[in-house]
């Protein structure tokens, strides 16, 4: 079929993918991936037992807070990238600015920490662990998110695949906080965001070719 008998054919059965329907799509699958992250949490590593407790800590929230910022930010950028050419502006400045605070924020935390803290706070007991629970919990956020944007017409596939592994990485760390009880900033600035990065360059070497249209 040559490029102009291409052209007629889809002249005859025209579709327009609005951005409030690519949104819904994509909203529904991210949602969903979620869900399950959350499954396989509470059924296969269960909630910190300090639960209640946790709950009125300003560590736990700011810990929470952290990768839902990243999670909804890089579900907006996926969303951009449902189209040939990405819908508004990026608010990619905002996700590095996160992730510029959180290593701030470790850092300084790290250099004030008491003689003989520096190892505690940085490994805590759990970081052998850490970083790949949150890439398996994450998983499929991942992989729904990479099966709602092939279902649509992503121009930059390197993009969209980077930031389906971010939104994967992102709910993993998310999910995986209401298990973790580990509460250092150097923590979480090391483990947590290894733990964010892995996906999303997985995502950027497999997104042109899972992705190609």
């Amino acid at each position: 079929m040559n490029t102009a008998s291409y052209i007629k054919m889809l002249s005859r059965d025209p579709r327009r993918l609005t951005y409030k329907k690519a949104k819904t799509l994509l909203m529904v699958k991210l949602f969903a991936g979620f869900v399950l992250g959350v499954v396989l949490v509470l059924s296969a590593l269960g909630i910190r037992p300090d639960w209640r407790d946790a709950l009125g800590s300003v560590d736990f929230w700011l810990k929470q807070a952290f990768p839902t910022a990243v999670a909804f930010l890089a579900a907006r950028e996926l969303i951009r990238s449902a189209y040939p050419v990405p819908y508004g502006k990026s608010w990619f400045p905002f996700i590095f600015l996160l992730f510029v605070a959180v290593e701030v924020l470790g850092v300084w935390s790290l250099l004030n920490a008491g003689h003989g803290a520096y190892l505690g706070s940085l490994l805590g007991s759990t970081w052998r662990h850490c970083s790949y629970r949150i890439v398996w919990v994450g998983l499929p956020s991942m992989v729904l998110a990479f099966w709602a944007i092939k279902q649509l017409a992503p121009g930059d596939l390197g993009r969209a695949g980077t930031y389906a592994g971010l939104f994967g990485g992102a709910v993993g760390a998310t999910v995986y906080a209401l298990h973790c009880s580990e509460k250092t900033a150097p923590f979480v600035a090391v483990w947590y965001v290894v733990g964010m990065a892995v996906p999303t360059i997985v995502g950027r070497i497999v997104g042109p070719r899972v992705l190609r249209w």
